[in-house]
């Protein structure tokens, strides 16, 4: 627990350095339009003592035996109520017993401005994740369409691009924001629809990688219980590595699954996908609403079992890798003997 509190505090007063430059920045213009990217003692014996027995309780004149001998009613004040589960648990999708098969997630980006696309990728074989853009419409009946095809749900959301002549969309995270003009867009953001797990950056590669900014997000992610797919669009991205220092449950991308868009070799991807599956225990695809992709994709699901995997939704893999990282400090964590403690005997 001293290494948690101390991993805890260490990452509390990053966020406060992170962003307390941030406060007294104007405020910017939203951008408008729309791009679709890529231990103890036992006590000393007491001796018994003899008590006289107590006689029974008898009823005053005139009352009846169940006036006087009521109960009294049970002190519920002093039962606690059960925590609530984090909105990233309460919407998980479940999933069958891995029996130690290495877990693989596909998540598919972008989608939520074409019905078609929607409806076509919920019936691909599940849980998958589904990722909305949130500036999209009819997300209420479109996602409602990815929950019934038994599929997870994130938010996409927009940040800056590397290039400044790409537009990430309306309502996108920049770097030159301060902090309250940044709550108010994750807030919109956010506000656009519901049932979902957490977040992961449309575009971004320069806002990832801007610690200052990506605190501001990711405390706001803690605060409402979210987690975090970091999509890794940048090799310079800090999104899960604070992410981990603040405690928040978080996952990184794996393999582009159409890197080259409709052009992509995406049975070749899949491979690459298997095979960090097989070495690391667990892998994150991410792909796009493209022909090819999702062609591809039909065909492969319904094979995955049969060669040893688990097709596995995004949470699943942030609960493994909670697990890994609390077993690892479990390892490390200094028994009694080494903090100098004596048993007795």
């Amino acid at each position: 627990m001293l290494a948690v509190a101390a991993l805890v505090f260490a990452g509390g007063v990053a966020i406060g350095a992170f962003v307390s430059d941030r406060w007294d920045r104007p405020p910017k213009t939203v951008v408008s339009s729309i791009e679709t990217p890529p231990q103890s003692v036992p006590p000393d014996p007491v001796e018994p003592v003899e008590l006289e027995p107590i006689p029974p309780q008898l009823p005053a004149l005139g009352a009846s035996p169940t006036e006087t001998l009521e109960q009294p009613e049970p002190d519920t004040a002093a039962i606690p109520e059960p925590a609530e589960q984090p909105q990233w648990l309460r919407n998980a999708v479940a999933v069958p017993d891995a029996a130690g098969r290495p877990l693989i997630a596909v998540v598919i980006d972008d989608l939520g401005l074409s019905e078609e696309k929607v409806r076509r990728t919920s019936a691909l074989r599940g849980p998958l994740t589904l990722a909305f853009l949130p500036y999209a419409d009819d997300l209420s009946d479109l996602t409602a369409v990815a929950r019934a095809g038994g599929h997870e749900l994130l938010v996409h959301l927009p940040m800056e691009p590397g290039s400044k002549a790409t537009d990430p969309g309306p309502n996108a995270l920049l770097t030159e924001y301060g902090v309250r003009d940044l709550l108010s867009r994750i807030e919109w953001n956010l506000g656009r629809l519901d049932g979902y797990v957490g977040i992961n950056n449309h575009m971004g590669s320069r806002f990832t990688a801007d610690p200052s900014g990506m605190a501001v997000v990711l405390s706001e992610l803690n605060r409402r219980g979210l987690m975090f797919l970091d999509s890794r669009t940048s090799a310079k991205t800090v999104g899960d590595k604070l992410a981990r220092t603040i405690g928040l449950p978080s996952v990184e991308r794996d393999v582009f699954l159409d890197p080259d868009g409709a052009r992509s070799d995406v049975a070749g991807q899949l491979v690459e996908l298997e095979r960090t599956a097989r070495r690391q225990g667990y892998a994150v695809g991410i792909g796009h609403h493209y022909d090819v992709t999702l062609d591809t994709l039909e065909g492969w699901l319904s094979t995955l079992e049969d060669r040893g995997f688990v097709l596995a939704p995004i949470t699943a893999i942030a609960k493994l890798r909670i697990a890994r990282e609390e077993r690892a400090l479990a390892a490390i964590r200094p028994s009694a003997i080494d903090l100098g403690v004596a048993s007795r005997p």
